[in-house]
């Protein structure tokens, strides 16, 4: 369906955003307190985009799940910023509910990282990447996770919850 949202925007030659989310620090999160809690944390950041969609957006925007921690919102350019404020906003209070006080009161996790050293880890944040055809012609579906791959990369470099937007001509 997400394919299929971005190839009707595409041919329809309106101008878009996708903004893509990723969950930064998840995964020690997820290793800390079970993925019963990492599945709390995706449907908050459900919640969270449909009512930014709802609220922020306009009534065809859509909003997709491409599976664990990575959601997807598609938008025109003159909604990105509102909505990516309200969701970075919206996260970055409903995500502390999460964490034990303990934890909350260091600002971080203790858990093991991806190769196996034990490390500190911040409280979650989320980072959007956004594409948009109003810089320039984006033609496919592949442009597009292309482009968002680059832009997250740089997104998620940023400390702290954040929207960055590839306006790249």
């Amino acid at each position: 369906m997400i394919h299929e949202d971005i190839d009707r925007r595409i041919a329809s030659n309106k101008k878009f955003v996708v903004i893509y989310c990723d969950l930064d620090n998840f995964k020690a999160f997820n290793d800390k307190y079970g993925i019963g809690q990492g599945d709390v944390a995706i449907k908050i950041t459900a919640n969270i985009f449909k009512e930014a969609a709802k609220t922020k957006g306009n009534p065809d925007d859509f909003v997709g799940h491409e599976g664990g921690d990575d959601f997807i919102i598609m938008t025109t350019p003159e909604k990105s910023q509102e909505i990516a404020n309200y969701i970075t906003g919206e996260f970055d209070k409903q995500v502390r509910s999460l964490y034990i006080p303990e934890d909350l009161a260091q600002g971080c996790i203790i858990a093991h990282a991806r190769d196996g050293s034990v490390k500190k880890f911040p409280i979650m944040t989320i980072s959007l990447a956004g594409v948009t055809n109003e810089t320039r012609q984006i033609s496919s579906y592949a442009e597009v996770t292309n482009i968002a791959a680059e832009v997250k990369k740089k997104a998620k470099a940023i400390e702290g919850s954040v929207f960055v937007l590839d306006k790249r001509g």
